[in-house]
């Protein structure tokens, strides 16, 4: 059957897209309860408070804007998808747009390869951030594409040039006061726009470089000084997540290398992608450039910068940090094979073939953290629904409750892979350790506001009397009878204590 001509260069956009969408859809619509949207089934007004006291006011902003303040996840879930996927195609539409390489018959492969990174789990997550994370990164791909259109032009007069900048730096202030590492999606376009551009021919004007690395310094500072406003002065949350200071320089470096070598050898769902040949490929197109004679110094610089724009955030916060948090991996191991494939005459059909390999092998993980994800989610709720039926028995007089000790995902039939958010019960959040065993009752009390009627108060779980500690550590462990015991203090319900866990 033969492809009408009109229809033919719309043909892989559409097949795409629809791809990215069946394997995501399922994961962010499902309905799992999570450690974020079962605030906004429970307690919203707190949900978008907390979100002011983590420095994203662009984020409670756009909830409102978007509609979606109470919870919704199927909604969510396709605002999120439109902006996500608007996101992954802009970079391709500029290239083709200037004719760079990078654009061509397979330009499709970026999209796929970089919207099917499993990294992207740890992110969507987060359910009830999804709308605005995925207008944010639309935000950063659109300015990157807007600001590199400033750079490299020619012919621009001050009353077009002034307008760009500031409609420019406007949402890139927007896109970050949503979610902070959303710079690291700007910078990873913005680099691949350019070496893009640069290997095209096209000149880089010195004076419109410096203006824009002036500019992204000023909205990332106007940001920070509205969000510190908002909230009032320091925010422990941010202070957190920066090591810089708070741990040996020497752990800092270890934690570094340790990420660069992750990159390198991408064993996990974390670094599952083909950055290690997408460095070997760009050595190969440097290579080709200074046999060729053409110019070699700012071209290398870019491709440099490109190569270490995935480890970014671990450069700024000094270590190791959680995957939600990367956003330039996907964008620069999605490009440089596709670029060489264009940059580089031949039909680069073993290249190709590796792509469609590894987006292939990239959706299995996916696959296999949603189904982890969606057993969890079942797990706890089921856990939930008994703990409250022996609670509303127990628990007459309405005493604060004590969750002490754990229960982890456990289940034999899925490969859990244990990262960050993905297979972690709401037991395992706050902080629970065997040291610190009553730290899962946070969990436990949001678990049960969220998917029962019951809204108990958490007892002090951070300073536990020794004799109610030695109580509890005899009693036996959920659902054992005699598990949950009233006393003068609390309701205790003793979980598992497992030093491995």
């Amino acid at each position: 059957m033969k492809i009408p001509g009109r229809i033919r260069p719309w043909l892989a956009p559409v097949l795409i897209t629809a791809a990215v969408w069946l394997l995501w859809l399922p994961f962010l619509a499902g309905g799992s309860i999570r450690f974020d949207n079962d605030l906004m089934i429970s307690r919203p007004d707190t949900a978008l408070s907390r979100y002011i006291s983590e420095g994203r006011p662009g984020l409670v902003v756009l909830l409102h804007v978007l509609g979606l303040t109470a919870f919704n996840p199927l909604k969510s879930a396709l605002l999120f998808l439109v902006f996500f996927t608007g996101a992954a195609w802009l970079p391709v539409l500029f290239l083709r747009r200037t004719g760079s390489p990078g654009s061509g018959r397979s330009d499709w492969l970026f999209v796929l390869l970089c919207a099917a990174s499993p990294v992207w789990a740890y992110q969507f997550y987060f359910t009830l951030q999804l709308a605005p994370v995925g207008l944010g990164m639309l935000l950063t791909a659109g300015t990157a594409c807007l600001d590199t259109f400033w750079c490299m032009e020619e012919r621009k007069t001050p009353l077009v040039r002034v307008p760009q900048m500031l409609l420019s730096s406007l949402l890139l202030g927007l896109a970050v006061s949503v979610y902070q590492a959303l710079i690291t999606h700007y910078l990873a376009v913005a680099a691949i726009l350019v070496f893009s551009c640069l290997w095209n021919g096209q000149r880089i004007r010195p004076g419109r470089l410096l203006v824009w690395v002036l500019r992204v310094i000023a909205s990332v500072a106007a940001y920070l000084a509205i969000a510190r406003l908002l909230r009032g002065g320091e925010s422990a949350y941010l202070n957190n997540q920066v090591l810089w200071g708070r741990q040996p320089v020497s752990e800092s470096l270890i934690g570094l290398f340790r990420q660069a070598g992750k990159l390198l050898v991408p064993l996990s769902s974390v670094s599952l992608s083909l950055y290690p040949v997408g460095i070997i490929l760009l050595v190969l197109l440097l290579r080709q450039r200074r046999k060729a004679g053409k110019p070699l110094f700012i071209i290398t610089l870019a491709g440099i910068a490109v190569l270490i724009l995935p480890l970014l955030m671990n450069i700024v916060l000094g270590g190791a940090t959680v995957p939600r948090t990367q956003f330039a991996l996907q964008v620069v191991a999605a490009f440089l094979p596709v670029f060489y494939a264009a940059a580089v005459p031949g039909k680069h059909r073993f290249l190709k073939g590796l792509c469609i390999a590894a987006a292939v092998l990239q959706a299995a993980c996916v696959i296999r953290l949603w189904h982890t994800d969606t057993l969890r989610s079942r797990q706890d709720q089921a856990a939930a629904r008994e703990i409250a039926a022996v609670l509303e028995e127990a628990n007459p007089s309405g005493k604060p409750v004590l969750f002490y000790g754990t229960l982890p995902f456990e289940d034999s039939s899925v490969l859990t892979e244990k990262k960050d958010v993905i297979g972690m019960s709401f037991f395992e959040w706050g902080g629970y350790s065997p040291e610190r065993p009553g730290y899962s009752t946070p969990g436990g009390v949001r678990l049960l506001e969220a998917v029962t009627d019951i809204t108990p108060v958490p007892y002090h779980y951070w300073s536990i009397p020794a004799d109610l500690d030695a109580l509890v550590r005899s009693m036996p462990e959920w659902p054992a009878e005699g598990s949950v015991r009233e006393t003068e203090e609390a309701v205790v319900i003793r979980l598992r204590l497992d030093p491995e866990n």
